[in-house]
């Protein structure tokens, strides 16, 4: 369902995709061409991704080793 081309995923995702590129390249037209520096701040939602990532992968490896740990009790069953 994901690729198939009746989803409703597959048709939003590539004038999204275009959108954001051509905000994406007017932004780098400004900034090289008219001299109009566009700079962000750090903020929090470079913060929040750090975090997140962290979080993320802690999660992703607790869910293995839960997976080992019932692999290795199913192989004492079997």
């Amino acid at each position: 369902l994901l690729v198939s081309p009746r989803g409703s995923l597959a048709r939003r995702v590539p004038a999204r995709v275009l959108i954001f590129g051509a905000i994406a390249v007017a932004m780098w037209a400004v900034d090289r061409f008219l001299a109009v520096p566009l700079r962000l701040p750090v903020g929090f939602h470079e913060v929040a991704g750090i975090v997140i990532g962290l979080i993320l992968a802690f999660r992703t490896n607790t869910a293995y080793a839960r997976f080992w740990e019932g692999r290795t009790l199913w192989g004492g069953i079997v």
